[in-house]
């Protein structure tokens, strides 16, 4: 049996520049699916987490494997991260000298449905939540991570998550999901995001997960997780939605994309109008359940025009909170692939694909320079952020602190070496 060491890099600084300490700090969930995995086989597993450790555990060169894992929040961006896994290799390169391996982590080898991560190492204190996931709660930490199921049924363009896992879609057991519940919430865990890349696939397997959650008896969790909008249209509100925000589900996170019904089938996100969007934004919020909505500027086919349509139905949605992204090439996305064949300028480096760098650079369309699309973007941001319907609807729901606090996050400046 070897002794190995897992390191979890970090970017974070760099990458988000000033909103670093408004984003989350998130335990690294799948180096923790690693651990266990390792251990049950035999291993002897040593953990770094470079988010929350500064110290660089000298015992690494008694290692006879070391694994770069860097599966943060979004494990197929590992681009992201690059310079972070350059500065470890940096200093792993003794370790290559004494014939030992060094690797970088991109996909899991294993299928980690039935195999529970292993916290043994973390201190779950150190991670807190996104500022928004905290409005309306004591506090943002502990921050714990669940998974109810693996990979992803769907097939979005700009995405390439699914290159991460070495299996198919599937629902994890339940009672394996219950005991890391538990595992978490007696290390005083509240604030809980789900791992799932998409965690509400249909109504059935939501309500068999808030029967899982009835069985525990907690009664103040702070639940959040992604769901696909054509998921939720076929769902039956009446019976189903009063349960999941009983249970703690407060959030759910949808990735709306686009303004544009046309531009949303090209890429994968279905085809239904944005009425129907209107109004399945408008019964989650009538059933308690806060909305963040994900929008994306810089499609092949956008104009001004249709960026434009993108934020007006993200200003008619009025969502607890918006993420405003820019189109990339991520490696392996049908994205990708167009962007080469149309010739488009790539980002120039790993850490111009992330969304709030200094250096970031997203495609251009076929009528926008990047620069235009990510001018839209920054002020389309700002812009949501700072309006007085969003305010004072944030105001009433979360009370005067909150409104403060987003009015201080507006002021923190953003800069874009390419605007300059």
């Amino acid at each position: 049996m070897a002794k190995i060491g897992l390191i979890n890099p970090t970017s974070k600084r760099r990458n988000y520049q000033g909103l670093a300490k408004l984003s989350a700090t998130m335990p690294p969930h799948w180096m923790a699916v690693r651990a266990a995995h390792l251990r049950n086989q035999g291993h002897t597993v040593t953990v770094c987490d470079c988010e929350v450790q500064c110290a660089f555990p000298e015992n690494y060169t008694d290692m006879d494997r070391v694994e770069i894992m860097p599966s943060g929040v979004h494990p197929h961006a590992f681009i992201h991260e690059q310079a972070g896994i350059d500065a470890i290799e940096d200093k792993l390169l003794t370790l290559e000298d004494n014939g030992r391996i060094v690797s970088t982590v991109l996909q899991l080898d294993f299928d980690p449905g039935p195999v529970s991560p292993d916290w043994d190492g973390f201190d779950l204190t150190n991670y807190d939540c996104h500022n928004w996931h905290g409005w309306g709660v004591p506090k943002r930490y502990p921050y714990g991570t669940l998974a109810s199921s693996v990979s992803c049924p769907y097939n979005c363009d700009f995405c390439n998550i699914k290159n991460y896992y070495n299996t198919k879609f599937g629902f994890r057991d339940l009672a394996l999901v219950k005991a890391e519940l538990t595992t978490l919430y007696n290390q005083g865990v509240r604030n809980i995001k789900m791992m799932d890349e998409l965690f509400v696939v249909n109504g059935e397997r939501l309500l068999e997960f808030c029967g899982m959650l009835q069985d525990t008896g907690y009664d103040d969790l702070n639940i959040w997780g992604y769901a696909r909008l054509d998921c939720l249209m076929k769902m039956d509100w009446q019976e189903s939605w009063s349960i999941p925000k009983h249970y703690g589900i407060n959030w759910l996170c949808l990735g709306i994309e686009s303004g544009n019904r046309t531009i949303r089938a090209a890429n994968g996100k279905g085809d239904y109008s944005n009425d129907k969007v209107i109004t399945l934004v408008k019964t989650l919020h009538d059933h308690g359940i806060a909305v963040l909505g994900n929008f994306m500027f810089g499609f092949p086919d956008d104009t001004a025009s249709t960026m434009q349509e993108t934020l007006d139905l993200a200003t008619t949605l009025n969502c607890e909170y918006s993420n405003f992204y820019c189109v990339v090439p991520y490696p392996g996305t049908e994205t990708e692939l167009y962007a080469k064949r149309q010739g488009w300028e790539f980002p120039p480096n790993p850490s111009a694909y992330s969304q709030y760098a200094y250096d970031f650079q997203p495609l251009p369309t076929h009528t926008l320079t990047a620069g235009e699309v990510l001018t839209f973007r920054d002020n389309a941001w700002q812009q949501y952020h700072t309006s007085t319907a969003y305010l004072s609807m944030m105001k009433e729901k979360f009370g005067g602190g909150v409104e403060a606090d987003i009015t201080a996050m507006t002021k923190i400046p953003l800069e874009r070496e390419l605007l300059k």
